[in-house]
Order: structure tokens, then sequence, then C-alpha cells
């Protein structure tokens, strides 16, 4: 019977199968090259798993739990991610296949507690199926499973504590209540959105036994801000200027001088052009900046670094998902209440993060909890589509349907593996990991002299490439003269004068323009360089195991 029964469905879903299997191995493709670095923030999170598990201290040397309050590190970094990760990097080595399997697990669980959320709240057996697939061929969340940071761990925890909220046994809302701490504590972009979204869902949902739960949750938030917010050398602290655009207020007052200067005098110029009416603004600005299509369907994210310039969050196709989903939300607002509430409460959560944060306008990761009514509404639009072609014996439409959103993974794909690792090798910080590699080769015996702008990320990311200090290397961010027979490197950056005529570099692999300028080189003199560089390849990214020949045919210019 059980033979029967899914050789049946394996029969009628075949072709989704498929695709989710797609889905599945291009999570997996390429994880040692692509993306083909690490990010300044990302650096500090992963260098510090392993300095944990070799010392139990992170990367600034501080240990759990202080960690949690007070690290040093470069980015001001949460602590909690890289601890809990850590231990794994007792046993495996340090390196992107590593780190990026770890995240692409973490994502894939985080895609099938989505789709076991909607199953709680609907009942529905098919509908989570189409969740799943939604999340698999997502670009958000493909990207996410690529970055190494801690928003994808924060909502990974803010998933498991939506699931054991809904799923109603005895203890539920209690470990519920711990997930939900877990990923207050593990970004600082997720703790004004947790701190509203847990006590707001227990009130909305009338959860039973939830006082001790509530109580715990309150206990470890405000013991979070008795300890930094107290503290002026606690991160929180340090990082209050860019997490709370209010705290910044000031950055208003030009534009408020400038406004009053230009205007007819009015009693009513003071009262309606002022720092506090510019701010609100902005923050609204922000609330719903990530409505806009360039965000969503063109080019993403509006901050650089997670920019993707080419290519949206979603695809084009998926605005007929969307539009799906909201009509079947609102034509089954009755029968899946609970998950209409869900989905309409994370909307107007989500964003708030982003909307207050002084660091630009950035969605992708502090608008991280958008994925989840996104996605929701997207696989909603989905299993709405395939209804209504089932009921008009439309098959042949749903199966071209399909095709044609593989269509639109296909291209996402080709960007992603073909285009982004060119076009945006520097969001990667891409020269800096080529300098690391090529101070790497140098002769122990020879005194190199690095003239960089951020010391402190160059270190952890030369440790992360090639395990191992810069013994033999003096960095620093001046122009200073130095020895003409010594070996330097200067970034194009602090725009310092040349000491030779002759030099090669390393060149910005979009535009060729220089990065890095090498002088007096010995590694490289003899190798076949060229002035630029026309094709790319994978496997170029392989840096750190090429030869020093390869290496400097590949990566190292004339001038």
């Amino acid at each position: 019977m059980l033979k029967k029964v899914l050789r049946q469905y394996l029969k009628n879903n075949f072709l989704l199968i498929i695709l989710i299997l797609i889905g599945l191995f291009f999570h997996f493709y390429y994880l040692n090259i692509f993306p083909v670095g690490l990010t300044h923030d990302d650096v500090d999170v992963v260098v510090s798993m392993k300095t944990l598990a070799n010392s139990g201290n992170d990367v600034s040397g501080v240990s759990f739990p202080s960690l949690l309050f007070f690290n040093k590190t470069q980015g001001n970094i949460s602590g909690l991610v890289s601890f809990l990760i850590s231990p794994i990097f007792k046993i495996f080595d340090l390196n992107l296949f590593n780190i990026h399997f770890i995240y692409v697990i973490i994502n894939i669980i985080s895609i099938l507690l989505i789709s076991y959320l909607v199953f709680l709240l609907t009942k529905n057996e098919r509908l989570p199926i189409y969740i799943f697939l939604i999340g698999l061929f997502n670009p958000w969340l493909f990207a996410y499973s690529r970055y190494p940071t801690e928003a994808p761990v924060a909502l990974f925890f803010a998933l498991a504590g939506l699931v054991f909220l809904f799923s109603k046994f005895k203890g539920s809302t209690l470990i519920s209540s711990l997930f939900f701490i877990f990923s207050f504590y593990s970004y600082y972009g997720a703790k004004v959105i947790i701190i509203l979204l847990f006590p707001i869902l227990v009130y909305l949902f009338d959860i039973k036994n939830k006082i001790l739960p509530l109580i715990l949750f309150v206990l470890s938030v405000a013991l979070y801000f008795l300890i930094s917010v107290l503290n002026p050398n606690s991160t929180f602290s340090k990082r209050m200027g860019n997490e709370f655009i209010f705290k910044n207020i000031g950055k208003y007052q030009q534009m408020t001088d400038e406004f009053r200067k230009i205007s007819i005098e009015s009693g009513s110029k003071n009262l309606f052009f002022n720092k506090y009416v510019f701010a609100f603004e902005d923050v609204f600005k922000k609330y719903i900046g990530w409505l806009s299509p360039d965000v969503l369907f063109f080019e993403g994210d509006p901050v650089s670094v997670y920019r993707f310039s080419d290519h949206g969050l979603f695809y084009l196709i998926d605005i007929l998902l969307f539009l799906g989903g909201i009509i079947y939300l609102i034509l089954n607002s009755k029968k899946i209440k609970n998950l209409s509430i869900l989905v309409i409460l994370l909307l107007l959560l989500a964003p708030i993060g982003s909307s207050l944060s002084n660091i630009g306008t950035s969605y992708f990761f502090r608008s991280f909890l958008l994925l989840i009514p996104l996605l929701i509404i997207l696989g909603l639009g989905m299993y709405f589509l395939k209804e209504i072609l089932e009921k008009y014996n439309k098959k042949i439409i749903w199966y071209f349907f399909l095709i044609v959103y593989l269509i639109f993974f296909a291209r996402f794909l080709t960007f992603y593996f073909i285009r982004y690792p060119v076009s945006s090798s520097e969001n990667n910080f891409l020269s800096e990991r080529v300098v690391s590699s090529y101070v790497s080769r140098i002769d122990k015996n020879r005194k190199v002299y690095l003239k960089i702008v951020n010391k402190e990320s160059f270190v952890n990311l030369h440790y992360f490439y090639n395990d191992m200090l810069l013994e033999n290397v003096s960095i620093s961010s001046d122009c200073s003269l130095i020895d003409n027979q010594g070996l330097a490197i200067y970034s194009s950056v602090l725009e310092c004068p040349d000491i030779q005529k002759e030099y090669l570099v390393i060149i910005d692999q979009k535009d060729s323009g220089a990065r890095y300028k090498i002088f007096n080189d010995t590694l490289c003199s003899l190798s076949d360089l060229t002035p630029y560089k026309r094709s790319h390849k994978a496997e170029d990214y392989k840096i750190e195991q090429m030869s020093d020949k390869d290496f400097c045919n590949r990566w190292i210019q004339k001038q």
C-alpha cells in the first residue's frame, strides 16, 4: 500500500521533485570558489570560529560569554554565531568550502522550517512542497546560503522559534522563547525586531503556558541592555550611532539649515523644517523602500557590498505569484486566519531594522525576516495557480510555467556564477585576497611594506586564506617613505606617491583599474605578464592552490 501511494505521488509530482533536486544540486555547486572571497564583516565572524575552537577566544581575544557584550572585533560582531559554530572547526579546516557548506545546510533547514511552519498553520500537506521549491530557487535566500555572517543564523533561530511556538506540545513555548533569545543575541539588526515580535506573537495568538517563556525572554533582553547600555565599552554602545538613526540626529541639521535658508519667512517653517521631521521622513522612506521594483526585481539591495546590480532579489515572474498569493490570502482569510495574521505581522515588523539603521539603506540583512512572509506569499501563489489550472484541466500550462520558472533560475545562476564573480569581485574584497596570496609567497627573510586602509581586517583575511601570521610584513595606512630596495605594496585608495616609475599592479577585475601597486617585485618579474586580463575562468579563483607562475600570470599585471 505504501509503495503504491509513494509511486502515485512520484508520478503526479515528478517535475516538482526534479526541480527540487536541481535546486539542491546548485546550492552545493562550486562551494569552494563562489563567492570569490569574504567581506570584512564575514571575516570577523568566520575567523572567530577558528580562534574560539583553538583557544576559547574570538579573534579579538575575548572569551564566551563576555564576547556577547564586550568583544573588540573590527566589525563589533554579536559573537554568539561564532561561538555556536566554532566546535565544528575543532575537527575540520577553516576554508571557503567548509564555511559555505555549513551555511548552505543552515539555509536549507531554514527553508524546511518555513515549509513546516506553513503546514502547522494550514494543515495543508501539498502547500509546503511549493514553499520549499520557491525557497530553493529564490535569489535572496540562495545568496544567503553563501554569506557566512550573522543574519542567516538569526533567521534560522527566528524560524525555529516560530515553529515551536505553533507546535503546541508541552514545553514548546518555552523552547520557542529560547530560540527567539538566540536570534536576539545573534545579530544586531535583529534586536529591535525580535524584541517586538515574540511578545506580540504570544499576545495575538493567545499562546498557552506563556508566563514563564515571557519572563525568560524579558529577563534575557533586559540583561543584555543592562550590561551593554550602561557600559560605554560594550560593542552595543559603540554601535549605537549606526544602529539607531535618532542617536545621530545632528546629521539632519545641515538639511534643516538649507531648507530654512531658501524659504520665505514664516513661523511655520521652523515647525515643519527641522531635523526631527527630516529624520522621521527618512525612517518612513526606508521603511517602505523595500517595495521598490529596483530592489525586488532589477538590482537588489541598495548597499553596494550586497547589491547584485544586474539582478533583483526576486524574479520578474514572481510578480504573478505575488498577486496570486495575495488573492489566495484574501479569498481564504478565514480558513487560514493564523497564517494571514503572521504574514501581515512580519511584513509590518521586518522593515523596522532597516528603517532605524543609520548605515545607508539596506534590506538584504537588516530586513531578513521579510523573507518569511514573502516566500509564503510566493508559495501560496504557486499553489493557487496549480489549483486553478487543475480545475480547468490546463496541466500543459502548469508544466509550461514550471519550465519558464526554471529558465529564470538558470538566468540567475548564469548571473551568480558567471557574471557576478567578475562584476562584483570587490564586494568580496578579491584584490585583498590576491595581496594576501602574494605576500604569503614572498621569502620570509625579505621585509615587506604594506600600505593598506584596514590593517585588522587584512590580517584576519590573511589568516583565513593562508593559515599563517604576517611575520615579515609591516602594515600601516600612512604613506611614509620606505627603503627603495624594500618590497612595497600600496593600496591605490591611499594615493601614496610612487617610489619608482616601474611597478606591477593588482587590478579590479571589473574595469582593470589598479587596486594595488607593487614595487621592487621579485616573485613575478620573470613571468609572462600582460597589462590586463581578458578571460576569466572559474579555476582561476582557487588562488591559494596555484603555483607561483600561474598565480603571477593570472593575477599580477604590468602597469
